[in-house]
């Protein structure tokens, strides 16, 4: 953090990082989350929290808000009413979001279009097999690929900045 002529802290990156679930239906091999969850409880982050974080953030310089954590930003059924709120309140905001990409319906995808500058998704596995054993849980290769398909058969007009990470592991080395 940095602090400003006027003795106000400003942001260096000027990106703020919101855990806005802790949800995640997905249990990927690689990821700490259960290690580090240790006694933090599952929740959805409120919208009044959400709202408090967002002004904090955008008082100390925030141009752009980074939606990611150890949950999948799409299991809070508030999402869509938070990211509405931010992009109507503070219209400058960038959104970035990172999922698998397995809750991404089709149903939802039109209010994220409108929302969501950027759209990375985590897809480390190029067959179902693989994708199961990496990512485990509920999460499945078929719907998250689909959903992932959808987003960019899109007008590159018409969609977020998307991005497609896939981290080399040992049990995806061979794809």
């Amino acid at each position: 953090m940095l602090i400003s002529l006027d003795d106000r802290p400003i942001l260096a990156s000027r990106e703020v990082t919101i855990e806005n679930t802790t949800y995640c239906s997905a249990a990927c091999s690689m990821c700490p989350r259960d290690v580090y969850a240790g006694s933090r409880r599952w929740s959805h982050m409120s919208l009044d929290l959400f709202k408090d974080a967002v002004h904090q953030g955008v008082a100390i310089g925030m141009l752009s808000i980074d939606l990611c954590g150890f949950g999948d930003v799409f299991m809070d059924p508030g999402l869509e009413e938070k990211l509405r709120w931010a992009k109507e309140t503070y219209p400058y905001l960038k959104i970035y979001v990172s999922t698998t990409g397995d809750l991404l319906t089709e149903k939802r995808l039109p209010a994220i279009l409108d929302l969501v500058t950027t759209l990375k998704f985590s897809h480390y596995a190029f067959s179902a097999e693989t994708y199961a054993e990496v990512h485990g849980g509920a999460v499945k290769y078929e719907r998250a690929r689909e959903n992932i398909l959808r987003v960019l058969a899109l007008p590159p007009e018409k969609r977020p900045y998307v991005m497609v990470s896939f981290l080399l592991l040992d049990k995806n080395a061979h794809e």
